[in-house]
């Protein structure tokens, strides 16, 4: 039998509604409506205990997500490019295109890159980088086209949407 001042624990997880005639849209089960419902000070400590856990969980979620997505991506567009490797020289055409308004000066690649590559930009090898990285030095600065940094730039835009 069941104690008439019992309330469901996801009724302590509910954010309070501020206006009654609002819906309440969470998905969350809707209880049957009691009438002003008693709730004992050990009771309201679990809810208040468990509202704070499930904070710490969404707010670890929310930190450990970009790092998630991070490793996903490596991995599932390593696992692709072992099939069948990018197009490098398409890819730093299409980056010396988008910044021809800004001048560029020169581009630096790898050095295994260097003898595949033809570009109307001085070519410089640079063993600091990686196979598919690329950096475009520009009269205002550079353009940082590592593979890492575009895929960190995936994710960022990923996590904001």
């Amino acid at each position: 039998m069941r104690d008439s001042r019992f309330v469901p624990l996801v009724e302590y997880m509910r954010p309070k509604q501020t206006d009654a005639d609002e819906p309440d849209t969470s998905g969350w089960p809707q209880p049957a409506p009691q009438s002003n419902p008693v709730i004992s000070p050990d009771d309201a400590r679990v809810g208040a205990a468990a509202r704070r856990f499930y904070a710490r969980i969404e707010d670890a979620l929310q930190a450990a997500l970009p790092t998630l997505l991070r490793d996903c991506v490596h991995t599932i567009l390593g696992r692709e490019l072992t099939r069948e490797p990018a197009d490098f020289c398409a890819i730093v055409a299409r980056l010396i295109d988008d910044v021809r308004h800004e001048e560029p000066l020169r581009l630096r690649i790898h050095p295994s890159r260097v003898e595949t590559l033809t570009c109307d930009l001085p070519v410089h090898a640079d063993s600091t980088l990686g196979c598919d990285d690329c950096v475009i030095e520009l009269r205002s600065g550079s353009l940082d086209a590592r593979f890492a940094t575009r895929i960190d730039a995936l994710v960022a835009r990923a996590v904001d949407a």
